[in-house]
């Protein structure tokens, strides 16, 4: 989790659930509006998507919440050209559609299909560096 300074974020309690579900917990540089400003683009963006999702009164947002970023962490980002899942873990992220549909299970015991992984992972991130700089440049 990556939040501001504020109160809230350093209080005891978000320590201690960030602790019950083994969460590390970054906090922005203070008076680093850049690190604010991504946070609060991220925030924009998960509070427009769940608009979409949530009922008139705004209850049920809780239950749409695994859904909608299920589907952030699943989308190629314009900024990178990748998806976040994709970024982390260097696979495409498996959908109930891919487990129902056959594949082939060779692939996850193969040694080779590991380095290619690990290859293909290490590529997406360079890609991925220079994505970044690309859209900051055109800004």
């Amino acid at each position: 989790m990556i939040s501001d300074r504020g109160r809230t974020f350093l209080s005891n309690l978000v320590k201690t659930i960030n602790e019950l579900w083994q969460t590390s917990h970054l906090l922005t540089t203070a008076y680093h509006q850049q690190t604010n400003r991504l946070t609060e683009r991220f925030n924009k963006t998960l509070v427009d998507m769940l608009s979409m999702y949530t009922d008139v009164e705004q209850k049920n947002w809780d239950t749409v919440l695994p859904f909608v970023t299920f589907a952030y962490n699943s989308a190629k980002q314009n900024s990178t050209g990748f998806s976040p899942f994709f970024l982390i873990y260097g696979r495409s992220i498996t959908t109930p559609l891919d487990v129902i549909l056959p594949h082939n299970n060779d692939q996850d015991h193969d040694d080779s299909y590991v380095q290619q992984l690990i290859t293909r992972s290490e590529e997406a991130r360079q890609l991925a560096k220079i994505h970044i700089k690309d859209a900051q440049a055109s800004v």
